[in-house]
């Protein structure tokens, strides 16, 4: 059986819609993963960018909503800021037109620091932490019904 990592890293690197980004973001905010681990795997398959602007957006979003993932994702967010990127779509399964949409809008700080276009945003996770109440569940959150 796959760890969680690998599948957050599979996820990535081969998304087959929006939803499981989000729901990747929040796998990320449950507090229950090896930051470690999962820095190394995003190396590995050269996708820090992705991975960085994921735990940056989340960091926020955990931050805004007083989880103690907070401090994990920013540390994940640290170990995968040194290196070469070009722009990626963090939802690569996009429609021809949605990427010149996204292209074409300005994109936030985030976007730009992390070079991946993508339409998650850190007010959109905290909107899923509190449609799934996970303040109270989210250092056992389960991926069980995710997909």
């Amino acid at each position: 059986m796959e760890k969680i990592e690998e599948i957050i890293i599979n996820t990535l690197r081969n998304p087959k819609s929006a939803r499981q980004i989000k729901y990747l973001a929040l796998d990320l905010l449950s507090n229950a993963l090896n930051i470690n681990v999962l820095a190394d795997l995003a190396k590995k398959h050269n996708i820090e960018n992705r991975m960085g602007y994921l735990a940056e957006i989340s960091a926020i979003a955990a931050k805004k909503e007083g989880l103690s993932s907070y401090s994990k994702l920013n540390k994940l967010k640290n170990q995968l800021s040194n290196g070469k990127r070009s722009w990626a779509y963090l939802e690569p399964t996009l429609p021809e037109y949605a990427k010149r949409i996204i292209a074409d809008n300005p994109q936030t700080k985030y976007n730009r620091k992390w070079k991946v276009y993508s339409t998650l945003k850190p007010k959109e996770i905290c909107d899923w932490v509190k449609l799934y109440g996970l303040k109270k569940n989210a250092p056992s959150l389960s991926r069980q019904g995710a997909y």
